[in-house]
């Protein structure tokens, strides 16, 4: 059976009008412009696909925006159109957001990807790295220490690079298809210690991390 559908594709050809291109030109449409600006693609991951009034109606209620479209365009995929602008930094600076206690993530809206090529593969998480020494509470080592997580984006530190506190925080673009770390031993000067992760709006389980509701 496999072997036949291999011949098959093996001889399968586009015809005159198949191999036709079409050329459009989007940058310069206003009205695309000024709608896909309020706009943003969300996805549940989740193994299932969620009950999609569910999912509207709970984003609603912890959002509260002056109005939102939401529109299924794929497994689990949502396009999101909200109503003004402020509505929109609202929504982007609560991250991360869950639903079911399933991670909600959310990417810009460019106009140039369908549906089924946007890829949801990282998440900005603000991370609190615990039991660090006041020495160790400063950007290079924050950056070191979350750079073992992902791609740093900033530390939460003063101007001269310093940020003492009961911890360090680090704001990390993770991969959400990997188990998040629980920690790391940091070897300071000879000494060692367990510096423990605290993933804000995460509660992480034994394997991974299950996010928990923010509204």
């Amino acid at each position: 059976m496999v072997d036949e559908v291999l011949e098959r594709l093996g001889k399968f050809r586009l015809t005159e009008a198949e191999q036709k291109e079409v050329s459009v030109d989007i940058s310069s449409d206003v009205v695309l412009k000024r709608h896909g600006q309020q706009c943003l693609i969300g996805m549940s991951v989740a193994e299932r696909s969620p009950n999609k009034e569910a999912f509207k109606a709970t984003m609603v209620r912890v959002w509260k925006p002056k109005g939102v479209l939401f529109k299924e365009v794929g497994e689990n995929i949502f396009f999101i159109e909200l109503q003004s602008e402020e509505d929109l930094m609202k929504v982007q600076r609560g991250r991360p957001w869950s639903f079911d206690r399933n991670l909600v993530c959310l990417n810009t809206f460019d106009g140039r990807s369908a549906p089924k090529n946007i890829e949801f593969t990282k998440k900005f998480l603000w991370i609190q790295l615990h039991n660090l020494p006041f020495g160790g509470m400063t950007r290079e080592v924050g950056m070191q220490i979350g750079g073992l997580m992902g791609d740093v984006v900033k530390a939460d530190v003063n101007g001269e690079g310093i940020g003492w506190g009961p911890y360090l925080r680090v704001k990390v673009a993770i991969n959400i298809h990997h188990p998040l770390m629980r920690g790391i031993n940091l070897n300071m000067d000879g000494t060692k210690r367990w510096i423990s992760f605290l993933y804000e709006g995460c509660h992480l389980s034994a394997s991974n991390a299950e996010l928990l509701n923010m509204g």
